[in-house]
């Protein structure tokens, strides 16, 4: 189980989690007012208007559970794992990326402060991350570069 890989995906997804919590629970308790006020009257007309609105409001959040399913894939995929060497790493305007060189791939991954001013060019690194965004949610130095001392 990757349980360092879903917490960085709670970690960084969790308003638009929250927000899909919220719209169904709110749309839940209106579906279940309707259906409730429907099943009171004896007319079936009230009943097939108020199994209509049901019907509406669950696609709502059944676009809306989509809309966040496809904003945030990596739920759906395991970990892409990544073993190789720092080709380069660059930092423009707060964005840090490593470029890494995988056997004949090179993949070019986001990567936060902390790790970025760890490593090294020429480091060999094993890297867990995100597939859909490329970024990284672990990195791990195998070996490091000689910095041509002797």
């Amino acid at each position: 189980m990757h349980i360092d890989y879903y917490l960085y995906l709670f970690k960084i997804s969790w308003p638009a989690l929250s927000g899909l919590f919220l719209v169904c629970i709110f749309i839940g308790t209106k579906c279940l007012s309707i259906l409730r006020k429907a099943l009171a009257e004896k007319n079936y007309f009230s009943k097939f208007l108020a199994a209509a609105k049901s019907l509406f409001l669950v696609l709502i959040v059944f676009i809306y559970s989509l809309m966040f399913m496809d904003y945030n894939q990596d739920w759906l995929n395991d970990p892409a794992v990544s073993k190789g060497v720092i080709e380069s790493l660059t930092a423009e305007a707060e964005q840090y990326t490593l470029i890494l060189r995988s056997g004949e791939e090179i993949l070019t991954l986001s990567i936060n402060a902390a790790a970025f001013h760890k490593l090294h060019k020429n480091d060999l690194v094993e890297v867990t991350y995100l597939h859909q965004k490329k970024q990284v949610v672990q990195c791990s130095v195998l070996t490091r570069q000689a910095d041509n001392f002797i």
